[in-house]
């Protein structure tokens, strides 16, 4: 978009009209040519403005009683808990240690190695039972070529509830548990069950781009797959 602003410039633009419409008593939210944002300078407030709202209650408060915290101006109540935030979430992130390329692909090797085992058996397993249904039936060449369709579809589905499992409920498969890692969010919360799923179909396109999305993951910041981008996704160690 051409008109493209930052997100904060905009808020700080809106916090700015909303107390000005608070002090003159006019309708909040009109735009003004030339309106310059109200930022959140430490120590210092706009004399012009007699009502700042709390960028966390909403309340509005003289310039005096708010001060700035991150970029927002912050009421004294709610100050606690901002700061509280601010702390617990600068802490989680200097103490993170992100998970590197090669214990993540020792991670993936264990991970596929069970699900060959799982599926090697219960594809023998259906192809056998298909195989004999053909026989019994006389048209054992198409019912075996269904059975091995069947069993490429179960395999999948095995895939799938192997992976959004163990993430949704141990934030990590097996091979990722023997390794010692664990699959968060970028605040470190937990994963849900369904941005598991989407996180491993999104698996399928760090291995179809010549699995340069996995490779990804030895020169981001965040040591991040394609997948982990895709689904705001972190594999860090415990």
């Amino acid at each position: 978009m051409t008109a493209w602003q930052p997100y904060g410039q905009m808020r700080a633009a809106s916090v700015q009209r909303q107390a000005e419409a608070l002090a003159t008593g006019s309708a909040a939210g009109t735009p003004r040519d030339g309106l310059t944002p109200l930022r959140a300078t430490p120590g210092t407030a706009p004399a012009s403005v007699t009502a700042i709202p709390c960028a966390q209650c909403g309340r509005a408060f003289p310039p005096a009683a708010v001060i700035p915290i991150q970029g927002q101006w912050i009421c004294a109540g709610c100050r606690p808990l901002a700061l509280q935030a601010l702390s617990e979430a600068l802490g989680s992130a200097a103490t993170r240690r992100y998970a590197g390329f090669w214990i993540r692909c020792a991670a993936k090797l264990i991970d596929g190695a069970t699900l060959f085992v799982l599926n090697l058996v219960v594809g023998y397993g259906i192809q056998s039972a298909f195989a004999a249904l053909g026989s019994a039936a006389g048209a054992g060449t198409m019912l075996t070529f269904v059975g091995v369709g069947v069993a490429l579809l179960v395999q999948l589905v095995i895939g799938l509830c192997y992976t959004v499992f163990f993430l949704g409920r141990f934030a990590a498969t097996p091979g990722k548990m023997a390794c010692g890692l664990l699959v968060v969010r970028a605040d470190g919360s937990a994963v849900t069950y369904p941005r598991a799923a989407a996180r491993h179909l999104a698996d399928f396109l760090s291995g179809l781009t010549l699995c340069i999305g996995y490779l990804m993951a030895a020169f981001d910041l965040e040591k991040r797959a394609l997948h982990d981008h895709i689904c705001d996704t972190r594999v860090i160690q415990r």
